[in-house]
């Protein structure tokens, strides 16, 4: 084992302590994931996307404030827009690999050239999460609005050049956000996917916010359709070798629901650092009073051992936790909740009485 891989585990082990007995006045160890936002820049304009703003690269400067802690990173997580269309993609993905991380990109799939297949391939990425959701263009192109096929032959030659390189990783999974217009073609997709190599498909409800155009194509108005899917999506993926992951089914017991998807415990601020394309620094993705610092303005390990996330620390996970982590999406996943689906109350009732009486069919 090398020093590097040395300072992985140590940290892994260390911050794995830290979470059950909700320690911070002391902690000597770096995040276990960062998520680098690379770029806003976007060859799509998915439907369901709520990006407003397409433009603008990392400043390198960025990285090299980040360069000492990627020895104590187990996993280092490039994301957009579209990470691949990142001027340095390969150079991050150098960098990963000299510092022993395991790389993982979401990636709508269309950039995956040669050379960025090899950058991945050379420097220890362990899953890359390609976002694909229908099996036939006229549903693709409703959604994402690109190439399916290029898609699909892009993965294909990725299994393919993994395959002659002896590997087993990256993994390829598919991300499928699950809706009203794609639903029926989810089981197509996994015998699809099972052909060209893919190893695992994850199925994610769609989450519509306050939007009302996503909110009526939630599932939620059509569970009878959703979960027969679902069950076909699962049994074409044991007929075909490729796991295939899916959420809570609707005709779940509520009880079960709960007892089995709910996790009471927050382990953002000792592993998780989210880092965005201005520099700004977050543990956690959602409303935790904003940043915590700046890499532009301030080092590092200053905002990782300041004041405001040893507080947050101190308070997460307690009774006189912050608002926002009692509503938090991440902990709670009772998907019988129309507010899991559709944050928006308004539209919610809207849809509700619209609806109403066809839940369930």
């Amino acid at each position: 084992m090398n020093t590097n891989e040395r300072l992985t585990k140590l940290n892994d082990q260390l911050n794995d302590r830290y979470v059950p007995a909700n320690e911070y006045e002391n902690v000597i160890t770096y995040p276990k994931l960062i998520t680098l936002t690379t770029t806003l820049r976007c060859n799509y304009r998915c439907w369901m996307c709520y990006q407003e703003d397409f433009t603008g690269d990392l400043d390198w400067r960025v990285v090299e404030k980040i360069r000492h802690v990627l020895p104590s990173v187990k996993t280092f997580q490039l994301f957009g827009g579209e990470p691949l269309l990142y001027n340095r993609f390969e150079e991050l993905c150098d960098l990963a690999g000299e510092n022993f991380c395991e790389i993982e990109v979401i990636t709508n799939g269309s950039p995956l050239t040669e050379s960025k297949r090899r950058a991945l391939l050379e420097n220890n990425a362990s899953i890359v999460k390609i976002s694909l959701e229908a099996a036939t263009q006229a549903t693709y192109d409703s959604i994402r609005g690109g190439d399916l096929e290029q898609v699909l032959g892009n993965l294909e030659k990725f299994a393919e050049e993994r395959a002659r390189m002896g590997q087993a990783n990256p993994t390829f999974q598919i991300n499928f956000v699950a809706m009203e217009r794609n639903i029926r073609e989810l089981p197509a997709l996994v015998e699809r996917a099972a052909s060209i190599g893919v190893d695992k498909l994850l199925v994610l409800y769609v989450n519509a916010f306050n939007r009302e155009d996503i909110a009526r194509e939630s599932l939620f108005f059509h569970q009878e359709l959703s979960d027969e899917n679902m069950i076909k999506a699962v049994e074409a993926g044991r007929r075909h070798g490729l796991e295939v992951t899916i959420p809570d089914l609707f005709s779940t017991n509520t009880a079960q629901v709960e007892d089995a998807c709910m996790d009471s415990t927050c382990h953002s601020p000792w592993k998780n650092c989210i880092i965005n394309l201005n520099g700004d620094v977050l543990f956690c993705c959602g409303r935790t009073g904003g940043p915590i610092g700046n890499l532009l303005e301030q080092d590092f390990d200053d905002m990782w051992y300041g004041d405001k996330i040893t507080r947050f620390r101190k308070l997460v996970n307690t009774s006189g936790q912050p608002d926002c982590c009692n509503t938090c999406r991440v902990k709670g996943r009772n998907i019988r909740d129309i507010g899991y689906h559709i944050r928006s109350k308004a539209v919610a009732d809207k849809l509700m009485a619209e609806f109403g009486v066809a839940i369930g069919n």
